[in-house]
């Protein structure tokens, strides 16, 4: 029985030099901004073990992750999302998850954008709510050392955000930074990458990739080797907005 033990299914996924990422908590009085949009930041466990990321990306619960996690229907089915499965202190305590939920719907998935769009089986619970969602910088690229950050599950371990860099050639704020929008696409038939140099693991497929001035995310992660690299958020939007299943107002606008 390995429920909520690490157990992370393979991916080219990869620490950039010295390991900078740091527990959630460590960050929650010094970018409490970056702190609290983790919040929507949820950990997949298929059948008992961690597997990948994803997040909260709408008012209507939709969740986002990569296509090589979720790919049908009968893997969804053995999905269970963790949400805030973090620790009480920085790097400190015993981890906890707030709210489980398991399976869903797939609603569209993309092999060559590498994302799966799902609407959890939420039970009677509504986690936006609470964890709130995450917003889609949908008509633009990053623009190069833009300063990023990553919020995820890294191996399964209790939540994390990559924030901070070690890599002074491409990272020379000391903070992670978009370095390129033009790397080999990881997917066979896929737009050009987004690169980086902040740090990942296996496990952190589907995590946000977030832009530190916008706050809202620019590219979904799904792979590595230094730089790591994401899928650009503008191709997924447009993709998930010309399918049966669009996105409501929320993810790209706020209320007035």
């Amino acid at each position: 029985w390995t429920h909520g033990f690490p157990d992370v299914s393979p991916g080219p996924d990869a620490v950039c030099g010295t390991k900078d990422f740091k527990d959630v908590e460590c960050y929650k009085t010094t970018f409490p901004t970056e702190y609290n949009k983790s919040r929507a930041v949820v950990r997949l466990i298929k059948n008992g073990s961690a597997h990948c990321t994803g997040w909260l990306a709408s008012c209507q619960n939709h969740i986002i992750t990569n296509q090589h996690c979720v790919g049908s229907q009968a893997e969804l089915n053995q999905i269970e999302f963790q949400f805030d499965y973090k620790t009480p202190g920085c790097a400190s305590g015993t981890a906890s998850v707030a709210l489980q939920l398991q399976g869903g719907t797939l609603l569209e998935s993309d092999a060559p954008l590498d994302y799966a769009l799902i609407t959890p089986a939420l039970a009677g619970n509504d986690p936006q709510a609470t964890y709130g969602f995450l917003q889609w910088d949908k008509d633009r690229l990053p623009n190069i050392d833009e300063r990023i950050y990553i919020p995820g599950h890294p191996s399964g371990v209790p939540k994390i955000i990559a924030l901070d860099s070690t890599d002074t050639v491409h990272d020379q704020s000391g903070k992670c930074e978009v370095s390129s929008t033009s790397e080999p696409a990881c997917q066979t038939s896929g737009p050009p990458d987004i690169g980086y140099y902040c740090d990942t693991e296996g496990g952190s497929s589907g995590s946000p990739v977030i832009s530190g001035n916008t706050h809202k995310v620019v590219a979904l992660h799904h792979c590595a080797s230094c730089p790591n690299r994401g899928v650009p958020i503008m191709n997924v939007y447009a993709s998930i907005q010309s399918s049966a299943h669009p996105l409501p107002g929320c993810s790209v606008c706020d209320a007035g």
